[in-house]
């Protein structure tokens, strides 16, 4: 018994439980504000912070945030639309640094809406500029173009291209290609769209848009024929649609209207 009370009390003081977390909801279109809501409750969820809270875009963090938080990590998500990297620097100069110069706290921030980061290098070289203390640290992630945020789960597309700058690097972070390139993107809302990504081989920064191409992705498939039927196999199709690719690779969408229906299974199968 005092053997799991003394694994208990261990466990209950791991760092895990040392961070404070707060998400902000937009408040500009007020009737879309309860899905706001619902979005930061899908983020606090699974944190296990010491402190959690939802709140209003425009509530002063420093009230907001108990003494306790002080010279903590503190988690900040947030959940609406977004606009720039430059609409981040602002929010980090006047909303964040009094956190992190007069609490002495270090702050990670979440943002989930669209192109929060999209320029990442000038962002990086934005926070390197403040010159935060080698004890403390400012990250923040962020979508490069147009996203979903936290609704990706209801989508088929590989639509949130995040990438992260980061108070502790000299350089922005930027995704692996192979995490999107071939991914299906959404036709509706980022089509031309482009953002970064670093090439698995050479660590190469790489552009990557979204556009019409040809394109080959897996899926599971029900086995046809007399040999194993029924059994579902992962296949390879090959198939026209919006996806994200290098900018080579696009082709003029009217040319192939229709084209894109049919899928071409190229591999699997296999016995």
């Amino acid at each position: 018994m005092k053997l799991i009370m003394l694994l208990s009390s261990l466990y209950f003081s791991l760092p895990l439980f040392a961070s404070c977390c707060i998400c902000q909801t937009d408040n500009e279109i007020e009737s879309e504000i309860p899905f706001y809501e619902l979005g930061c409750q899908m983020w606090l969820t699974g944190k296990f912070c010491s402190f959690e809270k939802m709140v209003d875009f425009d509530e002063d963090l420093n009230d907001v945030l108990p003494k306790d938080c002080d010279d903590k990590k503190v988690k900040i998500g947030y959940v609406g639309h977004w606009s720039s990297s430059w609409r981040s620097e602002r929010f980090i100069e006047s909303r964040i640094m009094p956190l992190i110069e007069e609490r002495k706290m270090s702050v990670e921030i979440d943002n989930t809406a669209c192109s929060a980061t999209s320029d990442t290098t000038k962002l990086q070289e934005f926070i390197l500029s403040l010159n935060i203390p080698f004890e403390q640290y400012l990250m923040f992630k962020g979508n490069q173009v147009t996203s979903t945020g936290l609704w990706r789960r209801a989508t088929p597309w590989k639509e949130n291209f995040y990438s992260i700058a980061d108070s502790r690097s000299q350089d922005p972070q930027f995704p692996k290609c192979s995490e999107f390139e071939d991914r299906t993107c959404s036709a509706e809302f980022q089509k031309n769209e482009s953002a970064k990504c670093s090439d698995d081989d050479s660590g190469d920064i790489r552009s990557l848009q979204c556009c019409f191409t040809e394109y080959e992705f897996e899926r599971s498939e029900q086995r046809p024929g007399p040999r194993r039927p029924g059994r579902r196999e992962r296949v390879t199709v090959e198939t026209t649609g919006y996806a994200w690719v290098d900018e080579a690779r696009c082709l003029p969408a009217e040319d192939y209207e229709g084209y894109g229906l049919t899928d071409n299974i190229v591999r699997g199968f296999r016995d």
